[in-house]
Parts: C-alpha cells; structure tokens; sequence
C-alpha cells in the first residue's frame, strides 16, 4: 500500500456513468469522496494518467485528474 501525502489542491473529477465534470479542493481521496457525498465502497477512484485504482488513503495532488466510476451489483 502506498501513502502519498499531499498539500490541499484543486483536483478535476469526471463522474461516470453521468458524465458531470466538478473541479474540488481536497488532500486525499477520503475527503474527495465526502465532499461528494459518496461512500468508499459506491464508487472506483482511478487516477487517470496512471490508469490506477486510488485507495481512500492516499493523497491527491494539485491539478490531479480523477475519474470515479459508480459500483453496481447484483443479486
């Protein structure tokens, strides 16, 4: 597991499947996913120029861009 700790930064979020673009200021992907009003397990937080998954620890950077895509299961 990997922890980057970062400074409060303005970070660009494309949502999916809706296709909304909001740009929020946060330090990690906790925060991120609550100022959303989204639940860890909702939603995968990919880093879009590593093509990686982010975990709820790990800190975001300035002019990072995200996209999160909505988890659906079923039955």
């Amino acid at each position: 597991m990997r922890v980057r700790k970062a400074a409060m930064g303005n970070i660009k979020v494309l949502i999916r499947p809706d296709g909304r673009e909001v740009e929020v200021e946060v330090k990690d992907v906790r925060e991120l996913l609550r100022k959303l009003g989204l639940g860890e397990g909702e939603v995968l937080v990919i880093d879009t120029a590593s093509s990686s998954l982010l975990t709820p620890d790990e800190g975001l950077s300035e002019g990072q861009r995200l996209e999160l895509r909505r988890v659906v299961s079923g039955g």
